[in-house]
């Protein structure tokens, strides 16, 4: 009985592994898909009204600013992944200890 929770342990801890491989390579993808995406926002949001007849510089920088967090919820989502593997394998090796006694 003891070896079989050992396997579910281990098999927890390669499952946790795969979700972080998963996460990084997700944020890799964004990261590079999203980059020239954004830079282009960023440029057109000071090339629309070099004169700022229409736009006054406040506007211009919270769009700035709202492109600007797309890493932080990029590295976020990456977080929350490691996290959620590191309590799923806790927790069934933990189940698994316990089990053995």
């Amino acid at each position: 009985m003891g070896l079989w929770n050992d396997d579910r342990a281990n098999m927890s801890i390669a499952i946790g592994i795969f979700y972080i491989m998963i996460a990084i390579i997700t944020a890799i993808v964004m990261w590079v898909s999203m980059a020239p995406v954004i830079d282009a926002f960023d440029q057109m949001a000071d090339d629309m009204d070099p004169n700022s007849k229409f736009y006054d510089q406040k506007t211009v920088d919270r769009i700035h600013a709202a492109t600007g967090l797309w890493p932080q919820l990029l590295w976020l989502t990456i977080g929350v992944s490691v996290i959620y593997a590191v309590v799923l394998a806790t927790r069934r090796q933990t189940y698994s200890d316990v089990d053995e006694y």
